[in-house]
């Protein structure tokens, strides 16, 4: 047998956003448990599917009640995604990221910068 077939296998997985959840959670390497799974869905259905880390923090809150997870647990639960090639990093930003299956290329640099601006809005009256 050719190493390069075997060098194939479980690398052919591919986008998985299409598939029924009840499949996702039988195949290993995307089942999801506990923060990680959190973190997708907020990413999924609270944020387009686009976001950064301090959006996916405020959106762990509203949608789940999450409030005692550090800055490092989140971004450990976003790294595990992306490993899992379920969501990636937006290059040449820090701390944004996205699902796999958004075509970064059309977000707009305005609307992340509006988001980020969002943000410190909402920062500033947590700490008035």
């Amino acid at each position: 047998m050719d190493e390069n077939i075997l060098e194939k296998v479980g690398t052919r997985l591919g986008n998985i956003d299409d598939l029924p959840e009840e499949l996702k959670k039988q195949i290993p390497e995307f089942a999801l448990e506990g923060l990680d799974e959190q973190v997708y869905i907020v990413l999924k259905d609270d944020l387009d599917g686009v976001a950064s880390l301090s959006e996916v923090m405020i959106a762990l809150y509203h949608h789940f009640k999450i409030f005692n997870k550090s800055r490092a647990e989140i971004t450990d639960a976003i790294y595990r995604l992306i490993r899992k090639k379920m969501v990636k990093g937006i290059k040449g930003r820090k701390a944004i990221y996205a699902l796999m299956s958004l075509d970064t290329d059309s977000v707009q640099q305005s609307d992340i910068v509006a988001d980020e601006e969002n943000i410190k809005t909402f920062n500033q009256e947590l700490t008035k």
